[in-house]
């Protein structure tokens, strides 16, 4: 997986801005991650927020639920994009884990380290 702020160093040399794809969610959900992924993104990088479909793809944000088909791990690894799992099973050991962020937000560290 490609990290964010790997994603970001291209974008301050490219276009200034990180295509980011949420798929999966409700939208209140959807827009209080908006808002915290804008909080921690540098103000030099704007985000374009995209379709899972967009060649550009840097960054997905994707239900647990769907992770595992074959349609999203072709996604992730034909493209070696970024991207963190959403749960709604909030559990300490899903806390832990650096890739996945359970809904509802309780710890946002799977954001700062996107």
């Amino acid at each position: 997986m490609g990290s964010l702020s790997t994603h970001y160093e291209r974008a301050k040399m490219n276009t200034q801005k990180i295509n980011i794809a949420i798929s999966g969610l409700g939208l209140l959900t959807i827009e209080d991650i908006k808002e915290r992924l804008i909080k921690y993104t540098p103000e030099t990088v704007k985000i374009n927020w995209t379709v899972l479909s967009d060649k550009n793809l840097d960054c997905l944000l994707i239900n647990d639920d769907f992770f595992h088909t074959h349609s999203i791990q072709n996604i992730i690894n034909g493209n070696n994009i970024a991207f963190l799992r959403i749960t709604k099973k909030n559990s300490a050991s899903k806390d832990t884990q650096p890739d996945i962020l359970s809904i509802p937000i309780t710890n946002e560290e799977p954001l700062k380290k996107l």
